[in-house]
């Protein structure tokens, strides 16, 4: 289960976009189960989007189309489609990040100290 967090941004204006609509479909096109929290209570789907134009929602692991409608200023409907959206839980991976050796961008001639050295530390 991982959370998802986005905007819609009007991409003529650059405003974010209050109001607009935002359907999330799995991989058979279907709608997806989506989740206010990690506790899985449901939420609807599609979600919509609050004064600042952000949605969110969790989701289970997996490939996803977010399908995004909003009207405009002058009553026309715009409906914009994203494919192919990879949203999985990588708290590992992140775990596994957190435990290594990172040097500096930019720093050059860097020599680690050897595993003995390292240990424990």
């Amino acid at each position: 289960m991982k959370k998802y967090v986005d905007t819609v941004i009007n991409s003529n204006t650059g405003r974010a976009i209050s109001g607009a609509t935002v359907s999330v479909y799995d991989e058979a096109s279907v709608l997806a189960d989506l989740y206010s929290d990690d506790d899985l209570a449901s939420t609807t789907n599609p979600v919509t989007t609050d004064e600042n134009g952000l949605f969110q929602f969790h989701v289970a692991d997996g490939v996803y189309s977010l399908v995004t409608s909003y009207t405009n200023s002058d009553g026309s409907t715009t409906t914009v489609t994203i494919d192919n959206v990879e949203i999985y839980d990588d708290s590992d991976a992140d775990a596994r990040i957190g435990r290594a050796l990172l040097v500096p961008e930019g720093e050059t001639g860097v020599i680690l100290p050897g595993i003995a050295t390292r240990a424990g530390k």
